[in-house]
């Protein structure tokens, strides 16, 4: 079994940061706040106070190390994007192909409670930014049953 990186490393295979992309090198714990999604998010009716209090509060309903966690599998899924060349628009939200071959991916070297941490800490991710989980459960969880 491969361990989870404590600090990932989401660039691709060319060495280079994707220019459209946010992301950059931070701390596995910080990329599930610091990296803002490509695509549009809905805008909040609420004022920006209350909004960022709900952001606070999201951001820390989850342990630190569960962060971590969440934000190694952030990392992992747009390296996977990266390698197939998913543009930053087409990866969020994520579509059940993209998580199917995610899971996939990950199969081979990862137990199923990896795997099922990563799919979650992405899952977080479109929580905590306003994007929409259209995911079908009983597929993801029939891939990682198998996984």
């Amino acid at each position: 079994m491969q361990q989870m990186p404590d600090s990932p490393t989401p660039m691709s295979n060319s060495g280079s940061i994707p220019d459209v992309s946010q992301r950059s090198r931070v701390p596995a714990a910080k990329c599930l706040h610091l990296w803002h999604p490509v695509v549009a998010t809905s805008r909040s009716m609420l004022p920006g106070q209350i909004s960022d209090r709900v952001f606070e509060l999201l951001s820390s309903s989850i342990a630190p190390s569960t962060r971590r966690t969440y934000g190694s599998g952030l990392a992992s899924y747009h390296r996977y994007c990266d390698d197939l060349s998913i543009s930053e628009t087409s990866r969020l939200p994520c579509t059940n192909e993209l998580l199917a071959g995610f899971i996939a991916s990950l199969a081979e070297a990862f137990a199923e409670t990896s795997i099922s941490n990563y799919v979650a800490g992405l899952r977080h991710y479109h929580l905590l930014h306003s994007l929409p989980w259209a995911i079908d459960s009983t597929q993801i969880r029939a891939l990682l049953k198998g996984a």
